[in-house]
């Protein structure tokens, strides 16, 4: 049974190339990988080295609707996080798109989820882009991450189809955040990377800065930076409770012990 079973697995993979090229269903998967590497700082984790690793995969169906999934690992601030984020929206290229999605992030053992929705507005050579919602917080309960309302917003510049610039600012729980990004696709490269400069400033004392590649496969590899971008926030925050400025979770207070304590008292 287990040899029917890959044999079949192997049949169907030797496939796609081909299903791809006769327009099937096939032709709406994508996704794209994308490492950044560089350096971060803040009052809570100090000077250090800064890594994330981004990652998407995404079907198109019916008429201008998306599904989604994204995945983030990375390291800065001596500690490591993970986040993803599932969305769904319907998108039209001349206009912009309308979404809802959800997602979770853990770092230095603090979890934040959040729900929300999205939209994009295309002006031109201009794209707006904002995200609201609620921040579910914290499952400990610390205070660190507390449970409330989240905004970002920001506005990309596309000065031609492999070269945009992005500025954004973002709030959440009374902390604020700016960052801005730079994406290129120089023609010394194939049509389906781009090079990437990423900046953020924060509460904290947070800055980072990241600059790497992005490779996209799949349905719409070769298209212009603004349609891969879609259904995104290019640069910073992402799903980090971090984003927003360090955070870190209080040590727990340690009991006194009876060497402390007078024979005569009670601590």
């Amino acid at each position: 049974m287990r040899r029917r079973v890959g044999l079949v697995l192997v049949a169907g993979l030797a496939a796609l190339p081909a299903a791809a090229q006769q327009g099937t269903m096939l032709d709406a998967v994508g996704g794209s990988l994308w490492p950044r590497g560089g350096g971060a700082d803040s009052k809570v984790g100090g000077q250090s080295g800064a890594g994330l690793l981004d990652g998407t995969l995404r079907l198109d169906f019916g008429p201008g609707f998306t599904a989604q999934g994204e995945a983030q690992g990375g390291a800065y601030g001596g500690s490591d996080g993970t986040g993803g984020r599932l969305q769904l929206w319907w998108a039209n290229e001349a206009l912009g798109l309308a979404g809802v999605f959800a997602e979770r992030g853990e770092k230095n053992r603090l979890m934040q989820r959040r729900i929300g929705a999205r939209g994009e507005l295309h002006l031109g050579p201009f794209t707006l882009r904002g995200e609201t919602g609620y921040v579910v917080g914290d499952r400990a309960a610390t205070g660190q991450v507390r449970p409330g309302l989240f905004g970002t917003a920001a506005l990309s510049f596309y000065q031609s189809d492999d070269l945009g610039f992005t500025g954004g600012i973002g709030g959440q729980n009374g902390r604020g955040v700016g960052f801005a990004n730079v994406e290129w696709a120089p023609p010394f490269l194939p049509r389906n990377m781009a090079l990437t400069l990423d900046g953020a400033s924060g509460a904290g004392g947070f800055l980072i800065g990241l600059v790497g590649i992005r490779l996209t496969f799949g349905a719409g590899a070769e298209a212009p930076l603004r349609q891969r971008q879609m259904g995104r926030m290019p640069g910073f925050p992402s799903y980090d409770p971090a984003a927003f400025g360090g955070v870190r979770r209080p040590d727990p207070p340690v009991p006194p012990s009876s060497e402390d304590c007078p024979v005569t008292t009670s601590c």
